[in-house]
C-alpha cells in the first residue's frame, strides 16, 4: 500500500542514523492510539518487522521513491522473511512528510492504509524511519499475523520439546493452540491464561537429523476458527 507525497527524500539529505527506540516507541504509540480508540487489540513491537522496515526506509530513500518492491523486486512477505520474521502474512503501509503525524494522519485518510492499520488479524508491526537534514521524514511500517516468540528447541532421549511464547492481547484467554511436525499435528501439554511459556513435547520423528533445519506450522483456534500464524524454520539439536 504505497503513500505517495511531495516530501520525497533527497538521497543526499540523508541521516545516517538507524531508527532510535524512542522514534519507534512514538510510533507504535500512535498505531496503538488508533487502535484501541476503534476497540481492537494493541500491537507488539516485532524486531525482524523493524529491520526489514528499516533496510527499506533506507533504500527507498536513496532511490528517492514510495514503493512496494525492493530494488531487486522482493515484497514486504520476501523482505520481512528474510529479515527473520516467522509470521505467515504481512502488510506494509509507506509515507513521506513533514512530521509522524502527518503520515499517520494521511494514511488514515487512505482506506487501504487505514485498513492496515486497523486489521484485526495483526498482532505486531515494526517501523523504519529515515529523516532527512532538512527534517522531513520517510516512514515505513510492516505488520505481521505472528503469534509465537523467542523459540527453543530441545532434544533429550528422544524426545523433542519446542518451547516458546504465544502472544494475544492481555485479559483475553490465550486460544487453542497446535504444531504441524511433519504430518503429526501436535497440541501443547499445558498451557494457562498469561502463561510465558508454551510448551510443546513429541517423539523426535526418524527423518530428523542432528543440525538439520525442520520447518514447524503453528497454529491458532479462535471463535472454532483455525489460521496458521508462523513458519518456524529451526535447527535440530
Amino acid at each position: 500500500m504505497m503513500l505517495i507525497s511531495n516530501a520525497l527524500i533527497d538521497a543526499s539529505e540523508l541521516s545516517a542514523s538507524n531508527t532510535s527506540a524512542n522514534e519507534i516507541k512514538a510510533a507504535l504509540d500512535a498505531v496503538n492510539s488508533i487502535r484501541t480508540g476503534e476497540g481492537l487489540h494493541a500491537l507488539v513491537h516485532e524486531e525482524p518487522a523493524s529491520l526489514a522496515a528499516a533496510l527499506h526506509a533506507k533504500e527507498l530513500a536513496v532511490r528517492n521513491l514510495l514503493s512496494h518492491r525492493s530494488l531487486n523486486g522482493e515484497r514486504v512477505a520476501e523482505r520481512y522473511r528474510f529479515a527473520g520474521g516467522t509470521g505467515t502474512m504481512a502488510g506494509e503501509n509507506l509515507g513521506a512528510g513533514d512530521s509522524i503525524e502527518s503520515i499517520f494522519l494521511a494514511w488514515m485518510k487512505s482506506p487501504p492504509h487505514r485498513g492496515n492499520l486497523l486489521n484485526p488479524k495483526w498482532y505486531n508491526v515494526g517501523f523504519g524511519q529515515v529523516r532527512t537534514n532538512r527534517g522531513r521524514i520517510i516512514l515505513v511500517a510492516i505488520f505481521s499475523n505472528s503469534r509465537w516468540r523467542n523459540s527453543s528447541l530441545e532434544v533429550n532421549r528422544g524426545i523433542a520439546t519446542l518451547s516458546g511464547q504465544l502472544i494475544h492481547p492481555e485479559g483475553i484467554a490465550p486460544p487453542t493452540v497446535s504444531i504441524r511436525v511433519g504430518d503429526n499435528t501436535i497440541y501443547p501439554v499445558s498451557m494457562e491464561p498469561g502463561a510465558k511459556r508454551t510448551k510443546f513435547s513429541f517423539p523426535v520423528p526418524q527423518s530428523w537429523r542432528i543440525g538439520g533445519v525442520v520447518p514447524i506450522l503453528f497454529s491458532v483456534t479462535e471463535s472454532k476458527i483455525a489460521e496458521q500464524v508462523d513458519l518456524l524454520l529451526l535447527e535440530i539439536p
